[in-house]
């Protein structure tokens, strides 16, 4: 202590000093020591951040005008700021420090270390797409719902969903009949409204009819909110809540989502009422009850752990995250079989030799290996998420440098996926890059598609089946064809990596 604050409570009987004035120098004591512990902490911060290398930057903006601009220029920027860097550099957004990390050897650590799980402050606009849950939320929390959720959309739960899987591929092989001869179109409409289906069944417990020109609404919203939430993350001004909702964005924000989680929580509820009534065995609706979303009401019947809105967060971080990126994938595939012909041949000859005519299976699937190796190609070239971000709880050591807790490091997927360090040739699109003998001594974490370590994503193996069974569906039935080639094909980066100019094909009868 600077003095002696007993003493100084007994000066008013002796030196006629009011108990206001004895309240206020103890509170102005406070405030001080807190200012000064304030600047230590700050001086401490700004010491480790100075030795990390990194661009020049302008006061208190740091390098945001850098990033402050069109959003079809988002990616190129970013690349072209990092490019020149090998090991880990920082960037100012302001006064936030962010460390990029596109090192395969230095994600490893930052994906496996505790210190770096947990999701930071710009995570919250995706947190208000999205809500609380297993996409948005750290530490205990996190692992909660991880353990919960995680054997429901993979390993023998995926068996549940096979034959949703195929019944809306060929769904879908019908929709696609108008389209044949008829010269390009966007595939990314069909996808679209496939996957949705496929996610409707499999996760929400409820009848897909997206195809059958159903839930158009839902589609539309969640490409407004996800464009609005990502668009919020780059323009800090927009930080402010009471600014934001009175934007036009933050008005067509509050709208969409308006009509996203009344879709949630009215299924929430019904699902609820009927859980315990009979099983009904009519147009597959018994099957409908092992969707995710009902095996997680089941668990909650339990564990009495969430109310109805910690329901409809929950299993939002599930269907709506697993729906656009599944239809992303599966636009770039077919656009990749499209410019690539003789890799198109092979897969199809797979998929006929294997498949053939009979209903699919996890058997089945699981012998598909070069169709895997064509969606691997395709995610490493494309993917979903080409920057992960994480929070610093600590003081992090690198073999380079050290960066200070409170940080943001942001590992860039896109860049590490197209580094020719690890990959020969890496802007040319080449299936049989992922053989065995060619991934053998290709560092793990070069490719990461769907992160990877204690934040790795629960649904890859739920993603892989849906997108093989798709894409060996349409493949079997049509010849894709696209006049693009990558070397034209013009990219944008949002939350998730996206084509300028759509996903055109044509396609003709195989």
């Amino acid at each position: 202590m600077w003095f002696n604050i007993e003493l100084i409570a007994s000066l008013p009987g002796q030196w006629g000093i009011s108990t206001v004035t004895v309240g206020l120098l103890i509170a102005t004591w406070f405030l001080a020591d807190g200012f000064r512990k304030w600047c230590h902490k700050e001086w401490r911060f700004l010491q480790s951040a100075v030795l990390i290398p990194g661009p020049p930057a302008l006061p208190l903006i740091g390098n945001a005008l850098k990033f402050a601009c069109n959003g079809d220029e988002l990616l190129n920027r970013i690349i072209e700021v990092s490019r020149p860097y090998d090991n880990p550099f920082r960037v100012w957004m302001g006064p936030k420090l962010v460390v990029v990390v596109k090192n395969p050897r230095d994600v490893e650590v930052v994906m496996n270390s505790k210190i770096t799980s947990h999701k930071p402050y710009e995570y919250r606009f995706l947190a208000s797409y999205l809500g609380p849950g297993i996409v948005t939320e750290s530490g205990s929390i996190h692992r909660a719902h991880r353990k919960v959720i995680m054997p429901m959309v993979s390993g023998k739960s995926l068996n549940a969903y096979i034959d949703c899987f195929d019944r809306q591929s060929r769904r879908c092989v019908e929709c696609l009949a108008g389209k044949v001869g008829e010269g390009e179109f966007d595939v990314m409409h069909y996808m679209d409204d496939c996957t949705l289906d496929m996610v409707l069944e499999t996760v929400m417990g409820t009848p897909g009819t997206a195809q059958h020109g159903g839930y158009k609404g839902l589609i539309n919203c969640c490409a407004t909110a996800i464009a609005l939430a990502h668009e919020r993350t780059m323009k800090v001004w927009l930080y402010p809540d009471w600014l934001y909702t009175r934007t036009t964005s933050g008005r067509q924000f509050a709208s969409a989502m308006g009509v996203l989680q009344k879709f949630a929580a009215t299924l929430v509820a019904r699902k609820k009422n009927v859980r315990h009534e009979p099983k009904i065995d009519n147009d597959g609706s018994d099957k409908l009850r092992t969707a995710v979303l009902d095996q997680l009401i089941a668990h909650n019947d339990e564990t009495e752990e969430m109310d109805d809105t910690r329901l409809r967060d929950a299993i939002s971080n599930i269907w709506m995250p697993a729906q656009d990126p599944t239809a992303l994938s599966c636009s770039f595939l077919f656009m990749m079989l499209g410019m690539h012909p003789e890799v198109q041949d092979k897969v199809r000859a797979e998929v006929n030799e294997i498949v053939g005519n009979e209903d699919m299976t996890m058997e089945k699937i699981s012998r598909l290996t070069y169709l895997e190796s064509v969606i691997k190609e395709t995610i490493r070239l494309f993917p979903v998420g080409p920057v992960i971000l994480r929070e610093s709880t600590a003081d992090f050591e690198f073999e380079t440098c050290s960066v200070p807790k409170g940080c943001t490091l942001a590992v860039i997927l896109y860049e590490i996926h197209r580094d020719p360090k690890y990959w020969t040739d890496p802007e040319k699109f080449n299936p049989d890059r992922f053989t065995p003998e060619n991934s053998a001594n290709r560092h793990p974490y070069a490719f990461i598609p769907f992160s990877g370590g204690i934040r790795g994503c629960v649904g890859r193996q739920y993603a892989m089946v849906l997108v093989k069974t798709l894409a060996a569906r349409i493949v079997q039935k049509y010849k894709i064809g696209c006049d693009g080639s990558l070397d034209t094909l013009r990219l944008k980066a949002g939350v998730s990596i996206r084509s300028i100019d759509g996903y055109r094909v044509s396609i003709t009868r195989a």
